[in-house]
């Protein structure tokens, strides 16, 4: 175990990626919660589509020609992926890469990583659990397995990055 400590210390690809994934286990839990509260309590989806009159009835019958029937798991991610975010922006910035830049110019770069991995979330889960009708529990926890790796190495290189200085040589 000292060793394993020793090197975290040492190495900062691994630290980092060891606070990522503290991030990433209380975003996961803010996540979880939303989606849970959302998509087995609410119905969100559903009441939205309910709640909207014609356009609601509009949306459903378009969505029902594509033998889409609800788009509650969709609609809980979609909230939940957006609270996770911010938690994930906010504590990976200053604590895990510990970014010298301001925030406001590295947001745009983490909300386009964050919709990359939000678009395959979300039609992951759309496909499997609204589409195919798969327990949405397993499926969301693999998704959210999958969109880890995708967010960890594009905030790491892309988002959260150092500028890289041009260096004359000479």
């Amino acid at each position: 175990m000292s060793y394993l400590l020793e090197s975290l210390h040492r190495h900062q690809g691994a630290r980092q990626l060891a606070k990522f994934s503290i991030v990433g286990c209380l975003n996961l839990a803010i996540s979880l919660t939303v989606f849970i509260l959302l998509y087995s309590q609410l119905r969100l989806g559903t009441l939205i589509m309910n709640s909207t009159g014609d356009i609601g009835m509009w949306l459903t019958h378009a969505l029902n020609e594509f033998g889409i029937d609800k788009i509650d798991a969709a609609v809980a991610n979609t909230f939940s992926y957006v609270a996770g975010m911010m938690n994930s922006f906010y504590l990976n910035r200053l604590w895990t890469f510990e970014a010298k830049v301001p925030a406001m110019t590295r947001l745009p770069r983490f909300v386009l990583v964050n919709a990359l991995s939000f678009t395959v979330s979300t039609l992951i889960l759309l496909v499997v659990v609204d589409v195919l009708g798969a327990p949405y529990l397993p499926v969301l926890c693999a998704t959210l397995g999958i969109v880890t790796v995708i967010n960890f190495l594009g905030n790491k290189f892309w988002t959260f990055s150092e500028p890289l200085r041009y260096q004359p040589v000479g």
